[in-house]
């Protein structure tokens, strides 16, 4: 039986990668980047946005929607703000229901960087 050149070379790589992979995991010098630490905070309040983002949030197409999370989250390069809006929808005279959810995220300095759906 003879064996293929580029199974070996794919033995080859898949080997090199765990290699790195377990390096990485061992906290050993590694070709990897170092992995970002960022703190994550909740935010209870609006009032206790920065003014950029509150006022950004004022601005944008989501203000009607219903608040149900913020949070902010701290990198060692930036401060980002999420907001997880939900959109209320009526379901007859006596209930409501959220139907659309956003997580909007923005810079310290009030700008909209993404808008992520939820569901």
């Amino acid at each position: 039986m003879t064996q293929r050149p580029y199974i070996k070379a794919a033995l080859s790589l898949i080997l090199s990668t765990m290699m790195i992979l377990h390096a990485h995991a061992q906290d050993k010098e590694s070709p990897l980047p170092p992995a970002v630490k960022a703190t994550e905070s909740p935010v209870k309040w609006t009032r206790n946005l920065p003014k950029p983002v509150r006022k950004a949030w004022q601005n944008c197409k989501y203000k009607d929607w219903l608040i149900l999370d913020m949070k902010k989250i701290e990198q060692p390069d930036s401060t980002i703000y999420t907001i997880h809006v939900g959109q209320v929808q009526s379901l007859g005279p006596d209930d409501a229901d959220i139907g659309s959810e956003y997580i909007l995220f923005f810079s310290d300095k009030g700008q909209l960087i993404k808008e992520q759906r939820k569901y």
